[in-house]
């Protein structure tokens, strides 16, 4: 928070807060987004929520006494629709009159319209299938790491970023066994990012990545 205050400067008309942030999974404290809005009234504060249904965190309620807050929400995390690009804008409605002055005639196909509202029809089974990854899922795969004496680092959405030992040789061994993780870029180029999967899933991995550790830990349970 310190540093974002004194990186804002005259020429500063926007400020993005990611919560939870990727790859980190860092989940922004409410306090602090208020500290921004209060600080900068005259600069919008955007706040990126697309893991939000993971965690259940958010700025809106703050919209009340907030003008300059403006909140993104996605289908794309928690709706599993990434191809269609589907998306919205939680804010006050003269902020959504100045938005409507450059939006396009054609930015939502209707085809993730379509896709969108069935998506909100089945919200209860996107709900459920939210609490199966986040309470049994994702603990499984915390514990699986502290027991195997891998850190991680769990934050608020449905990832961890892991740091394995030998991080090159751990993602040619989970490909070479149909186990995609994503490798990150320096400064963290040590450890890989991976989504919670469903339970099974996860304990495939579990299993994939034991074998691993015993091929650099030849001595580890």
């Amino acid at each position: 928070l310190e540093a974002v205050q004194a990186a804002v400067d005259e020429r500063t008309r926007l400020i993005v807060v990611i919560s939870p942030n990727n790859p980190t999974g860092t989940v922004v404290d409410l306090d602090a987004i208020e500290h921004l809005l209060i600080q900068f009234p005259d600069c919008a504060v955007l706040v990126d929520e697309a893991y939000f249904e993971f965690n259940g965190l958010t700025a809106v309620p703050l919209l009340e006494r907030f003008p300059n807050l403006v909140v993104l929400r996605t289908f794309s995390k928690a709706f599993a629709l990434p191809g269609l690009r589907l998306g919205y804008v939680v804010a006050r409605s003269e902020f959504l009159a100045e938005l409507y002055k450059i939006r396009g005639p054609y930015d939502v196909n209707m085809l993730s319209v379509v896709a969108g509202h069935a998506a909100l029809q089945a919200l209860p089974v996107i709900q459920e299938r939210v609490q199966h990854l986040m309470h049994e899922a994702k603990p499984a795969l915390e514990q699986f790491f502290r027991e195997v004496g891998v850190r991680s680092y769990p934050g608020g959405a449905n990832f961890l970023l892991v740091e394995p030992p030998e991080v090159t040789e751990a993602l040619a061994f989970l490909k070479a066994r149909g186990v995609l993780v994503r490798p990150m870029r320096p400064p963290i180029a040590h450890t890989f990012r991976m989504n919670v999967r469903m339970l099974p899933e996860v304990e495939r991995f579990m299993e994939v990545f034991r074998e691993y550790l015993h091929t650099v830990r030849p001595s580890a349970a």
